[in-house]
């Protein structure tokens, strides 16, 4: 997979001070907003104007401060995938969010209990009827609080003190994932599990290129699917959507490339047997997803993986719609 430092974004919110619109998310009595048609309290310490905010205006903060910046080293700093996850588990830790994903049988009485105290006009059946909306103010109030915590964690200690930085975040899916927090987490655990199949399975062959990173783009997928919550489409459409963003976002993007290809190719496999090997039952305004195992995920793209077609050029690529392909 690419690796990008992603710059400017980091360096930026080491210099973002009182100024940029957003203040600091200090202790103060929640605020009860109309948003989206909907009367909400807002968690504590959200301030009603971000919830008006679009992905533009968290840009042009930065993008402001970032013009003012001189003689400053690149390489001070870097955000990685983990970063983002450990950031967000603070946030879901400090504000009683209730589970965005609704994949929650367990915890249906909780879920529910949270957004009726935060919800308090709406009835049972109206909250099935505004649901997506609901989890879209949610959503709001985490950016906000992702983004305060980043602003304030990195002016603290200057740079970000990354545990696991193997995955460094294009400036394209830095934002992609802010924008949608709560798939962070299980994109970043997906990363994580897929590579440690791959050097488990493969542990003697060089990965690039070869049916060894086949399985992994394969795998990745089928695990993002797997881990990130959601309904069984939404988790198939945000796969889709993050690796191919991935695979597009480099400088190095080239549309008629045989490695760009052969990875969206592969990529697109390992969603395709995710959706044929996991179901969705619903129940009310929650729904279960029944998913593979991880190791029943990585033993069936393991086998695909073992006949995987060699390919010199991209119409054999796409040529072979059900089956791993590599160019190595």
């Amino acid at each position: 997979m690419k690796k990008t430092i992603l710059y400017a974004l980091i360096l930026s919110m080491l210099f973002v001070g009182c100024n940029t619109g957003i203040t600091p998310n200090n202790k103060q009595e929640r605020e009860i907003v109309t948003s989206q048609g909907l009367k909400v309290i807002l968690k504590e310490g959200i301030p009603s104007k971000v919830m008006d905010y679009t992905i533009d205006d968290y840009k042009s903060l930065i993008i402001s401060k970032t013009r003012a910046i001189s003689n400053i080293n690149p390489e001070l700093s870097n955000l990685s995938l983990d970063d983002l996850s450990h950031y967000i588990n603070i946030v879901d830790k400090t504000n009683n969010y209730p589970d965005l994903s609704l994949n929650c049988e367990n915890e249906k009485e909780k879920t529910m209990s949270i957004i009726k105290a935060d919800f308090p006009e709406l009835t049972d059946s109206e909250i099935q009827e505004n649901i997506d909306t609901i989890i879209n103010i949610y959503e709001q109030q985490q950016r906000y609080e992702l983004f305060n915590l980043l602003e304030s964690d990195t002016n603290q200690r200057g740079i970000l003190d990354t545990v696991y930085s193997n995955y460094s975040l294009t400036s394209e899916e830095f934002w992609c994932l802010f924008w949608n927090p709560t798939k962070i987490i299980g994109t970043k655990d997906a990363t994580e599990i897929a590579t440690s199949y791959q050097n488990n399975k493969f542990p003697n062959m060089n990965g690039h290129n070869t049916y060894s990173d086949a399985f992994r783009h394969s795998l990745w997928n089928a695990l993002i699917c797997i881990h990130v919550g959601g309904t069984k489409s939404s988790r198939i459409e945000w796969a889709e959507k993050f690796t191919t963003l991935h695979e597009t976002s480099s400088g190095s993007y080239d549309a008629n490339g045989l490695e760009t290809n052969m990875d969206l190719h592969n990529n697109m496999i390992g969603r395709n047997w995710y959706d044929k090997n996991a179901t969705q039952s619903n129940y009310w305004i929650f729904y279960s997803v029944s998913s593979p195992s991880d190791e029943q995920a990585a033993n069936a793209i393991y086998n695909l993986a073992k006949n995987s077609v060699y390919c010199t050029n991209v119409s054999s690529i796409k040529s072979n719609s059900t089956k791993l392909v590599h160019i190595k």
